[in-house]
């Protein structure tokens, strides 16, 4: 208790203890998992749809992973006590925790980094996080950044930052902001984690978001826009995700689950000088075969629909490769809770029939099949395709499985040898 933030509720500070004590590692996948836990991010979109039940299961199933299956059920339990959102979703309402009126409750994600302030991640000293924090030299904070960028562990270090973040005085907080916005696209790191998956970028973001928060509007864009001169534009991809959460604020502020942080003005001016980076590469390069633009297109589609149409037809109807790249581009995916493995994509035909005809699709990616450069494509963008081509069989499905997809793939890799 002396450790942790007086603000902390007591209930849940003892709840937490009882989780540490009895099974440390359900507590590190706690902390990993915020956005689902605390309802920043839909249950929905890692249950992949399954009704209360199903998802009571599959997260049991998850869990007897971390604790010995014995505990599988109590695991659970404690998790639905600690997070009632979560138990409301699933159909657990009847688990809320003693503090779940408090204002401070570790469910709220306001509150939740109070509670592992103390808790660092492996590999990560305590002490480096707290003199990232108190720097006023946002060169050397970046050096840090770099470092932990080429160890491959900038998703923890960054995370543990943000846990620690809430008492930062405003100086310091302009510095870690300008550091933070500088490291993004710094780290090619990935990981996927159970339910969710991150990148070094994403947690960079919770963090700027954080510091912003703290800072306001106005001298937030200042220092936006002083990273994006000091960068040179090299930011401004990454930045795609966080314009997009601004954009839904300002068309949604009730509903969003995300603060307006920047002057309105600023964030559509910001948006459109995204929107005017992908309209000159997208001249000289498919922007769909690369993951780290499909935010910057998203927003494209967002800001400028009438350009990302003309720019997604020109790609999709010119060959097969292009059509499959855009076919990876559209479907929702869902995840199954365990290993981080897509199991069913499903697809919007009817958006998919505005950019290229659906009785081309085949033609298009049989012609790529043929000279080979459909197998040239990436293993996610090749599936997407397949997946795509079962759901177009049939005008009522549009939820195809990993597995069903992944046989056609194979008939096809098949025939391509064979010819």
């Amino acid at each position: 208790m002396s450790i942790l933030p007086r603000f902390c509720c007591f209930e849940d500070v003892v709840a937490l203890t009882v989780l540490e004590l009895k099974t440390p590692k359900l507590v590190d996948w706690v902390r990993a998992h915020k956005d689902f836990l605390c309802g920043t991010i839909g249950s929905s979109l890692y249950m992949g749809n399954r009704n209360p039940k199903e998802s009571l299961a599959n997260l049991e199933e998850q869990l007897s992973g971390i604790v010995p299956i014995s505990e599988a059920k109590w695991a659970v339990e404690a998790v639905y006590r600690l997070f009632p959102r979560l138990a409301n979703e699933t159909g657990m309402s009847h688990s809320v925790s003693n503090s779940s009126e408090s204002l401070n409750a570790i469910w709220r994600a306001d509150s939740f980094d109070l509670y592992f302030h103390s808790n660092m991640p492996d590999g990560i000293d305590v002490h480096e996080v707290q003199d990232a924090l108190n720097v006023y030299d946002w060169d050397a904070l970046l050096d840090g950044f770099r470092k932990h960028a080429e160890a491959g562990n900038l998703i923890d270090f960054v995370s543990a930052m943000r846990t620690n973040v809430s008492t930062l005085e405003e100086r310091r907080a302009e510095v870690v902001a300008k550091a933070c916005l500088l490291a993004l696209g710094m780290s090619e790191e990935k990981r996927d984690a159970l339910l969710a998956s991150t990148t070094a970028d994403l947690e960079l973001i919770r963090l700027i978001e954080s510091l912003f928060k703290r800072l306001g509007p106005a001298k937030s864009d200042e220092i936006l826009r002083a990273s994006m001169d000091e960068s040179k534009g090299r930011i401004i991809y990454p930045l795609a995700l966080f314009l997009i959460w601004q954009l839904n604020s300002l068309n949604d502020a009730e509903n969003s689950g995300c603060e307006t942080l920047l002057p309105e003005g600023s964030i559509f001016e910001l948006s459109d000088a995204v929107c005017a980076k992908v309209g000159e590469d997208a001249a000289a390069r498919n922007l769909f075969l690369d993951d780290e633009c499909h935010y910057a297109l998203s927003l494209l589609k967002k800001r400028k629909p009438n350009e990302f149409m003309a720019y997604a037809k020109r790609i999709a109807n010119a060959d097969g490769a292009g059509c499959a790249s855009f076919l990876s581009f559209g479907p929702r995916r869902y995840t199954s809770l365990g290993g981080g493995e897509v199991t069913r994509l499903t697809f919007d035909k009817a958006d998919v029939a505005k950019v290229v005809e659906l009785a081309k699709v085949d033609g298009l990616l049989a012609g790529a099949r043929a000279d080979g450069s459909f197998f040239e494509l990436s293993e996610d963008c090749q599936l997407a395709a397949a997946a795509f081509c079962v759901a177009n069989q049939d005008d009522d499905v549009e939820m195809v499985s990993a597995e069903d997809a992944g046989k056609l793939l194979e008939r096809w890799r098949r025939d391509s040898e064979r010819a």
